[in-house]
């Protein structure tokens, strides 16, 4: 953000500056939808994270039924766009 509002940036680096601000701004957007869909199964704590094609979400739970595997990708790749090959899910008992 700091770039987008120096003086002695250029257009283009600024322009670049707000296509990212933007772009995180647009992510973590998406990540919070998918983690709130995901609390609405049941589970009490979710992570989703979203990078470069490829999500990673992690569920307050000590283990996960295939079903409930498959219902987790699903409504992630729903929401965020990411293909159900590149989402990963991992149960986390703690």
């Amino acid at each position: 953000r700091e770039v987008m509002e120096a003086e002695g940036a250029s257009s283009e680096v600024r322009q670049e500056a707000a296509a990212q601000y933007l772009e995180l701004g647009r992510r973590a957007a998406l990540e919070s939808q998918a983690e709130a869909l995901v609390k609405a199964r049941g589970f009490s704590d979710v992570i989703v994270h979203l990078a470069d094609g490829s999500a990673q979400v992690v569920v307050k739970a000590r283990s996960l039924s295939q079903q409930q595997v498959a219902q987790i990708i699903d409504t992630v790749s729903r929401i965020t766009g990411v293909r159900a090959t590149a989402i990963t899910v991992m149960a986390r008992g703690d």
